[in-house]
């Protein structure tokens, strides 16, 4: 199983690791070292294939074991709460992983001392926690003891330090310090450069945020050359069709927006929204992203009669999806590209569907709900105007009053039909 999964053939090498571990536990030795590290690779390889329900049982029953083997208050006991935080992380449930690592983080410090390397590795994690619910003061404060830790054991220029030093700059970027972050990265960036190389995919995801920092910053050139050079090592190393490009061609096509090139900004969009037909299908709901930003592009740039046919793919693509959320949503998006093209009653039904579908499932009072409800309201006042002045006799827009039988057509005055102003 080992050697399967250092080759990366992780498949079979699952399937060796359960086989392993159901032969411990038919042989009643499901409470031994070995058991508990068998859960432990089983668990990682689930991880990364997103079965994080599955891990997340046998990463429990590997805490539960050691607690029993070593004592509540053993180290090993402390790197399985950890184990399981960062799954939670993974899971996007912050709040469930920081009791985990508030109690890892004593039973390590008790058990190693402040400066060991496994209590720096509780720390990061547990500045993650922080920084996924804004809680950044605190998530700083962890960060820099990190750093501090590994610095003093491993030196400033070591490749655990770059980690430490690009959380840093996340949660500087998430709190609009725009230069502090880009000092960080840039740190980062020069420590994997020195152990990766240049061209390595290490780099990848540094480069996208710093493109993504300076965009912020109204430095749109710079932003799209790393951006630019991220997407090249990508297409180098995965090939020009790989699922990881679409992240980073989406960026190239929203800094494009930004300057407002939009014909650049439909490139890299409709490239991205290739690769994701190609990976997904036509009709899943991971293509809806891209779709709503291809409308936006075609928004942007007045061609609403080419925005029009995307949103209603997008409409199409969430009706099939069940979530009635994103349902809501994307029809307001496709009414208010209809309202913008003045269909205002084939707009109206639809920002009514999308009010009573909120309100519904998130409540009157909610601010989605009164969005939608404004929304209504804002269609109703254009109905109502549009039906005062077809009712008014004043209004006419095809008058056929004479008023130009006055017009002299001697007069100097004239306009020239040729005249290079019009």
């Amino acid at each position: 199983g080992e050697l399967l999964a250092a080759t990366s053939k992780s498949d079979e090498a699952l399937e060796s690791f359960e086989l392993a571990l159901k032969i411990l536990e038919a042989n009643k030795r499901h409470d031994t070292l070995t058991a508990e590290k068998l859960r432990t690779q089983i668990a990682e390889i689930l991880k990364d294939k997103h079965r994080y329900t599955e891990a997340l049982a046998l990463l429990q029953r590997t805490l539960e074991s050691k607690k029993r083997l070593a004592g509540a208050n053993d180290p090993s006991v402390a790197v399985s709460m950890s184990s399981i935080a960062e799954l939670h992380l993974r899971q996007k449930q912050p709040r469930k992983a920081l009791p985990l690592l508030e109690d890892a983080l004593k039973i390590m410090e008790n058990a190693r001392g402040p400066q060991h390397p496994q209590v720096a590795r509780i720390l990061t994690t547990l500045g993650a926690a922080y920084m996924h619910i804004n809680r950044y003061d605190e998530s700083l404060r962890l960060y820099e003891r990190a750093r501090e830790i590994k610095e003093t054991l491993l030196g400033s220029n070591h490749i655990a330090v770059a980690l430490v030093l690009y959380n840093l700059a996340v949660t500087y970027q998430r709190q609009g310090q725009t230069q502090r972050a880009l000092d960080l990265y840039a740190r980062a960036l020069q420590i994997r450069e020195d152990k990766y190389g240049k061209r390595s995919t290490q780099l990848v995801q540094i480069l996208n945020n710093i493109g993504i920092l300076l965009r912020t910053a109204g430095r749109s050139k710079e932003a799209l050359a790393s951006i630019e050079r991220a997407l090249h090592i990508v297409e180098r190393r995965k090939g020009k069709q790989h699922i990881d490009l679409v992240v980073l061609l989406s960026d190239m096509g929203e800094t494009y927006s930004k300057m407002k090139s939009y014909r650049q900004a439909l490139v890299y969009y409709q490239r991205a929204l290739r690769i994701l037909e190609r990976k997904y299908g036509k009709e899943s709901a991971k293509l809806m992203s891209t779709l709503d930003s291809i409308g936006h592009v075609h928004e942007e740039s007045d061609d609403l009669e080419k925005a029009l046919p995307v949103y209603q793919r997008k409409q199409r693509i969430a009706e099939a999806s069940g979530d009635e959320l994103l349902i809501a949503t994307s029809l307001i998006t496709l009414a208010a590209c209809t309202l913008s093209l003045e269909q205002t009653t084939e707009a109206m039904p639809l920002f009514q569907r999308a009010y009573e579908i909120r309100r519904a499932r998130l409540g009157e009072a909610d601010a989605q709900t009164e969005e939608a409800k404004q929304w209504v309201t804002d269609c109703q006042e254009i109905i109502d105007e549009e039906a005062e002045f077809a009712d008014d006799p004043d209004y006419d827009m095809d008058d056929d009053d004479d008023d130009d039988d006055d017009y002299d057509d001697d007069d100097d005055d004239d306009l020239d039909d040729d005249d290079d102003d019009y």
